[in-house]
């Protein structure tokens, strides 16, 4: 299931209502503070992330948890490949210290 389809799966066992594209706290008088709180819980729990206090200050709306999740989605993906780069780096580095203490042994 894609991020979009976690997402509504979600938001539909919280507010359990069929979560359309739409789908907003001025779209369901069951969107309070409380549920809110914890469709945030879900989500970081669900994504394995914490949200900043602006980014749960910005979910009011289907489409903005998608579009905060897919930005964030990118940045750890980019994250997890400069971190590869790095070990990489490193191992490369020792690699090459270590040719050059044989060499300098021969």
């Amino acid at each position: 299931m894609n991020i979009e389809g976690k997402i509504k799966q979600v938001m539909n066992e919280l507010f359990n209502e069929e979560i359309t594209d739409d789908f907003s706290k001025f779209s369901t008088e069951k969107w309070d503070s409380f549920l809110h709180l914890d469709l945030v819980v879900k989500l970081e729990e669900l994504f394995d992330l914490s949200f900043t206090p602006d980014e749960i200050g910005k979910m009011d709306s289907y489409k903005e948890i998608v579009n905060i999740n897919l930005i964030l989605g990118f940045f750890f993906i980019v994250e997890g490949i400069l971190r590869s780069l790095e070990v990489g780096i490193k191992i490369s580095q020792e690699i090459n210290e270590k040719n050059n203490k044989i060499k300098k042994a021969e």
